[in-house]
This record gives structure tokens, sequence and C-alpha cells, in this order.
């Protein structure tokens, strides 16, 4: 996807953190946290959709999100680390429905020169 210079587009992927009728997402980023595949789970309620984070920084997107530094560190800390897989919780808010389950996962392209891991992000509602 290309974007314009001239026009200033901002994706919000605050979304994905609100509230608790959101099943969960995923995303595809690659070693710089830049988003190149998203999509809802099944069972994330119509109206939390957000705009089309493609292209866009996962981090830098996640407006009024108070665990963000962090998550952004977990992530930073996965990329350049040997595990192939790490899970863990957040917290993404006050009340019921707001925990929430970060599992990363390093994927690697066959037949592509092996630099840097894509991760896919899955973050799922704690019921």
């Amino acid at each position: 996807m290309l974007i314009s210079p001239a026009v200033e587009r901002k994706s919000n992927i605050g979304p994905v953190f609100a509230g608790s009728g959101n099943a969960g997402w995923i995303f595809e980023l690659d070693d710089h946290g830049r988003v190149l595949y998203s999509k809802a789970l099944p069972g994330t309620m119509a109206g939390s959709e957000m705009i089309d984070p493609l292209g866009f920084n996962f981090f830098d997107d996640l407006d009024g999100f108070r665990e963000k530094a962090m998550l952004r560190e977990r992530f930073r800390s996965f990329v350049v680390s040997g595990r192939s897989t790490e899970s863990f919780y957040i917290s993404a808010g006050e009340g019921a429905g707001t925990q929430k389950r970060i599992l990363l996962t390093k994927v690697f392209r066959t037949g592509m020169p092996p630099p840097s891991p894509l991760v896919m992000m899955e973050i799922r509602k704690v019921d």
C-alpha cells in the first residue's frame, strides 16, 4: 500500500484494546512493528473496527493505551530473542473484560533471505 506524503492519514489501533466486546485481533508485524496484515477474530463486535492500519506502526498508533511502552518493549525484546513464541497478559483498562492475552509468534517466509522475522501478534480477551 502506497501512501502519498501529501495525504496525512492516521490509523488508531486503540479499538483493539477497548471494552469487553472485542474477542480479539491478529496482526502481522515486521520487526519494527509496521502492520502488514490485520484481522478481527470471530466474535469481535461490529462497530469496534479501526481505520485500516496497514503500513502504520502498531505501537505509534496505540493512542491512549496506558501499557503502550511496556508492550513495545516486550515486542522489541521478543524480536531479538531466540524464542519462537511468547505469551503474556496485560490490563487494557478498568473493569470486566479488559484483561488481554498477547501471543507473539515468529514467522519466517520460505524462499526469502533470513534477515528479520515477521511477528504474528494475537490479542485475545480473557474471559
